[in-house]
């Protein structure tokens, strides 16, 4: 028996195969290996932190005008890349009468979940596994270190193909472009960027996806919004928050990017240590954006 309750895998996942264990962190397997974040449950943990997050600076979980038709049932919604599964845990709880699936290529999203939820093992880039104009609702959700610039094209492209006509899409990335960045900010981002530049991932995706999502010229209009958060105790209870989950995302980046600083763990450690003064000091803070539209009816 499948030991995820209401899951179901739709690859073959050898684990000695799939991972590679650095630092006590488990890791993408691949000679040469994208993803650059950890997969394993301290991470699973850090990114149901972050949905909090984002659920808080956006004062709600989604931005389409879909709510209503939630609560009303039989609305099938679709997140892309779940994590933790801390999204469709949420809203399945909330919203008894509608549908809720989630996937992500590795397993770490609940074992237990809501009779309206299901979770599946896939990876996006080999095909939405869902027949077209399934979902009415598609959500997709921090996935800029994990695309280059055509996997973005075509699983957005993927994503309209799944959604029905007059259903809602929606993605949410934060800018790169940070605010009031210090010195040993920027250097470690450097680091992070010479990295994706060598995979060929475009974790700077910000400025290109409206542009992208318009160009499909399947959607009636494109909307976004935007919000700001500080990082770093200069910005409060969020700023400690937001400060404490970016450290952990930096710290899981640890065996790509000291490769390129050319400097020990010890050193990267204490780079990192040094980020509360500076952060404070230069007032950093970070912005995350949603664009979201509605699917023309042909």
């Amino acid at each position: 028996m499948d030991e995820y309750e209401n899951s179901t895998s739709l690859v073959e996942y050898n684990v000695v195969e799939a991972f590679q264990f650095i630092n006590g962190r488990r890791y993408q397997n691949s000679n040469e290996p994208i993803y650059m974040l950890p997969i394993d449950n301290i991470e699973a943990e850090r990114l149901r932190k972050v949905h909090c997050l984002m659920r808080l600076i956006f004062k709600g979980n989604f931005s389409s005008p879909i709510e209503e038709a939630l609560k009303s049932g039989g609305v099938k919604v679709l997140d892309i890349g779940c994590g933790s599964g801390a999204w469709i845990m949420d809203l399945s709880t909330e919203n008894s009468s509608s549908t809720f699936v989630g996937i992500d290529m590795v397993p770490i999203f609940p074992k237990k979940c809501p009779t309206n939820a299901a979770f599946l093992q896939c990876n996006v880039l080999d095909g939405i596994p869902f027949p077209d104009a399934t979902f009415d609702f598609v959500h997709q959700r921090s996935l800029r270190l994990a695309f280059t610039l055509e996997n973005w094209k075509a699983t957005i492209d993927d994503i309209l193909r799944v959604t029905k006509p007059g259903g809602w899409v929606e993605f949410c990335e934060l800018d790169l472009c940070i605010r009031n960045m210090g010195p040993t900010l920027r250097k470690i981002l450097n680091g992070a960027t010479q990295y994706h530049a060598g995979v060929g991932v475009e974790p700077y995706v910000v400025p290109f996806l409206k542009h992208i999502l318009a160009k499909t010229d399947k959607l009636k209009e494109i909307y976004f919004v935007e919000t700001s958060t500080p990082f770093g105790s200069w910005g409060g209870k969020l700023g400690e928050m937001t400060f404490d989950l970016m450290v952990e995302e930096i710290q899981g980046m640890n065996p790509f990017i000291t490769p390129i600083l050319e400097v020990t763990n010890e050193k990267f450690s204490k780079m990192i240590g040094e980020l509360e003064t500076e952060s404070n000091d230069y007032e950093t803070s970070f912005r995350y954006i949603r664009w979201f539209g509605q699917k023309k009816e042909y």
